[in-house]
């Protein structure tokens, strides 16, 4: 696979969390290079080019670990020393010499929902290979799903380790091309993650709310995240919503799309985040099942449990505000939740959802 070789001379990313963008690195050189067939894992995807059949690859030091920490966009972006540019046709042409990976395992979700934890849980076991959260994903959403299906598959296999089964946490936004994923590895395993309301709703105001702009402002730049990345979503809806309001919207169309997609029979496993807390041996069980790894491995996957999963990180608990819903704010978020003619529980398991299993009395 022949590359564009650059190092990187300047770093530009105005909001930490943003997705990953070309325009992130400012760069010198032009040397042509020969990549290696079996990348290795210090070469990674980071972003396509607007406009442009071309993708970015990332060049990280062999001494630093990217797998199983959190936020890879991030770390990529913190890391990297070199960028390696190149075209589709070079890209496609590498993967038809790529064995497929087996059976690999997307964990999808709202978000705040606890796909950190499962990646971290997943990651303690041997034989993985955990990528979380790589942005080059985010950009395909918007593409017909004709031209989604080959990006999916060079973007998958760009991160195989072979010989290992390979997991990868999506961002929320990847929840809606669950199809797409599925039709271009229909033996892959895809968990849907999600949580209570209002938990929800706390969660990503105090994500939110440790921004120094005013909320209106903070609010009106979600509504042009979701409108570039979520094409699925009509704006227009959010349009003179409060903002606990809005989450609630959010909140219903993600968890429609999910079970509209179990309604259709697609193999999606649901996990509630309340159940994986409360119960999380039972609930892991279960999705070792679904997933066909070794339930002799799930004790030593609970021990990501023992920690915050987060922690260090730029979505750390300590670095978020701090939030607590009012008696009108919530009134809101239930007013949301009863337009919809049965998902308005804020509390509910959704249907085709792992349910914990009462541990058995010898």
């Amino acid at each position: 696979m022949r590359a564009r070789v650059k190092s990187i001379f300047h770093r530009n990313k105005f909001i930490k969390g943003t997705i990953a963008n070309s325009i992130n690195f400012w760069k010198y050189g032009n040397d042509t290079i020969q990549l290696p067939d079996i990348l290795p894992s210090t070469i990674t995807p980071y972003a396509f080019v607007p406009g442009k059949d071309e993708i970015h690859f990332v060049e990280t030091p062999s001494d630093y670990e990217l797998q199983g920490k959190p936020f890879l966009y991030n770390e990529q972006f913190r890391n990297a020393q070199r960028v390696y540019e190149v075209s589709y046709d070079e890209w496609f042409k590498w993967l038809k010499s790529q064995p497929l990976p087996d059976k690999p395992i997307f964990v999808c979700g709202i978000g705040r929902s606890g796909t950190t934890l499962m990646a971290r849980a997943m990651y303690q076991l041997n034989n993985t290979t955990v990528y979380d959260e790589p942005d080059v994903y985010v950009p395909i959403i918007r593409l017909p799903q004709e031209e989604q299906i080959p990006l999916i598959q060079a973007s998958t296999a760009s991160f195989n380790q072979h010989g290992t089964r390979l997991v990868i946490k999506h961002r929320s936004f990847v929840s809606y091309m669950i199809e797409s994923l599925l039709k271009a590895y229909p033996d892959a395993k895809i968990l849907y993650m999600y949580r209570n309301t209002y938990d929800w709703i706390i969660s990503n105001m105090r994500l939110i709310l440790r921004t120094p702009w005013h909320a209106g402002v903070v609010h009106e730049l979600i509504r042009i995240i979701f409108k570039h990345f979520l094409p699925a979503l009509d704006p227009s809806e959010f349009r003179g919503t409060h903002m606990v309001e809005s989450g609630a919207l959010l909140w219903l169309r993600f968890n429609e799309h999910y079970t509209s997609l179990v309604e259709q029979g697609y193999p999606v496993l649901g996990i509630r985040y309340e159940d994986l807390v409360d119960a999380p041996e039972s609930v892991m069980s279960q999705v070792f099942d679904f997933c066909e790894l070794p339930t002799s491995q799930v004790a030593t996957a609970l021990g990501a449990f023992e920690r915050n999963s987060q922690s260090g990180t730029i979505f750390s608990r300590q670095y978020l505000a701090d939030v607590e819903l009012n008696e009108r704010q919530k009134s809101l978020i239930q007013g949301m939740l009863n337009r919809h003619e049965w998902m308005n529980d804020p509390y509910m398991r959704l249907p085709g959802s792992v349910e914990p299993r009462q541990r058995e009395l010898a």
